[in-house]
């Protein structure tokens, strides 16, 4: 209280708490001598000291402590000095120590008969407060630093995650009680909730993506699907007349525009089995592509393909083989659906053989099974290029005079036919060493087995 008079500094939180330690101290054992006060046999001249002391000391001098510190805490100058402080000061302690002469003294005049026992008594009372006191000092402190201040921080991080606040780490792990318990429980709670939040977006991410691109692809399906005669037809056109110019319909051409002919009838066919693949394909995604089973010869179907393929292997100087059963090979399947699946297997086998190789044909009978296979010793596919093959537009390699050959689409068109009917597609490769497609489809159709 000198110091806040002094006007040296304002008093810190450290001070504060000093203050009202103090005070408890004191007045703790004060309230032991005010309930004796109340004793009828309480002596009268300590009775008169200890009410002195309660007017100068707990009630004028207290007064006067609160408002010197509340008018420092609001940032008043203090209204007296130092020695003025100090002279009011003395009367009030003297009031307190003037309750122990008084008590003493009265001690004394009685400690004629038993003044050991009495002094004894006195000390054991005086260790007895000072124990009581400081018990419950240290049982205030032990409450608050190791009860209450943990308390408060779990229930602020529940809270917190509560209101979807992030987490909070609680540092109280490493304790052994039920406090610790609390601590790694609800730090294992908070990374959970964590976690699952983290999934959950990371779910609907992917759910939206999915959406988005499932829905892209069925309005492109559609699109395409729907674009089947439009697209077509003035292809049929321009191949039309152009076959027209090179059979020398209407008369000779020169050399050049027959050149040109030949051109705009060859670049038309390729882009019409480009269109074709491609709305097959877009059928197929879309689900309008309708498989018209019926029981099929597919050893007829293999050499209708071998006749339809021969004048590209001849033009690529490449052998086509076939290795079949003698009797027929009697499947329930789509006819048509099975020809595109092997003109399409021959065709890049073909596109894709050395000259002077050869390209062959294999059917073998299962069970309830037939597998096709269609083999070629031509330039192979890496290893690493191979879980891509199968997708719509992908190709093995990106080499221009190489990619030319194909769209990327045969192998996926192939996929998905096969798929309609139920059956499988298995391609093996080595490079430099040649590419072999196997396909199974079911004997029995398994849209007929599902009606």
């Amino acid at each position: 209280m000198s110091r806040l008079v002094s006007g040296d500094t304002a008093p810190g939180r450290q001070a504060l708490d000093h203050l009202a330690h103090t005070r408890g101290a004191i007045d703790g054992p004060w309230q032991f001598i005010g309930m004796a006060l109340l004793q009828k046999d309480f002596p009268a001249g300590l009775r008169k000291a200890v009410k002195d002391a309660e007017a100068r000391y707990f009630i004028d001098y207290r007064a006067m402590c609160e408002k010197i510190l509340g008018g420092v805490l609001a940032g008043r100058r203090p209204p007296l000095t130092v020695p003025e402080w100090q002279d009011l000061t003395s009367p009030a302690l003297g009031s307190l120590m003037a309750v122990s002469r008084t008590a003493l003294d009265i001690a004394a005049g009685r400690a004629e008969e038993s003044v050991v026992a009495t002094t004894r008594a006195l000390y054991q009372a005086l260790a007895m407060m000072l124990v009581s006191i400081a018990l419950a000092m240290l049982g205030a402190v032990y409450v608050i630093f190791r009860v209450v201040r943990p308390l408060r921080q779990i229930t602020g991080a529940l809270n917190a995650a509560n209101a979807g606040e992030p987490a909070r780490v609680i540092g109280f792990d490493d304790r052994a009680d039920e406090i610790g318990q609390f601590s790694r429980a609800l730090n294992l709670f908070q990374r959970n909730v964590a976690d699952k939040k983290k999934r959950e977006m990371e779910v609907l991410r992917k759910n939206v993506d999915m959406e988005a691109a499932v829905t892209a692809s069925r309005i492109k399906s559609e699109f395409l699907a729907n674009m089947s005669h439009e697209l077509r037809t003035p292809l049929n056109a321009v191949i039309g007349f152009s076959d027209m110019m090179l059979h020398k319909a209407f008369g000779p051409l020169p050399e050049r525009y027959g050149e040109y002919a030949k051109l705009i009838h060859e670049s038309g066919s390729h882009l019409l089995n480009l269109v074709s693949d491609i709305l097959d394909l877009a059928k197929i995604e879309a689900g309008k592509m309708v498989l018209d089973i019926k029981d099929t010869d597919l050893s007829g179907v293999v050499d209708s393909c071998l006749q339809l393929s021969a004048g590209l292997a001849e033009g690529r100087q490449v052998t086509l083989v076939k290795d079949m059963p003698d009797a027929p090979v009697m499947i329930e399947a789509d006819a048509r659906a099975c020809k595109q699946i092997l003109l399409n297997l021959l065709s890049n086998a073909v596109k894709f053989s050395k000259p002077g190789g050869t390209v062959k044909v294999s059917l073998e009978v299962k069970s309830d099974f037939v597998r096709m296979r269609v083999r070629d010793k031509g330039i192979g596919i890496p290893d690493h290029v191979l879980p891509r093959l199968g997708k719509a537009f992908e190709q093995a390699d990106s080499d221009p005079m190489l990619a030319r050959e194909g769209t990327g689409l045969g192998l996926a068109l192939v996929r998905q036919l096969a798929s309609a009917h139920g059956g499988t597609v298995h391609l093996a490769s080595a490079e430099n060493v040649g590419t072999c497609v196997t396909v199974e489809l079911p004997l029995r159709a398994a849209v007929q087995k599902a009606a």
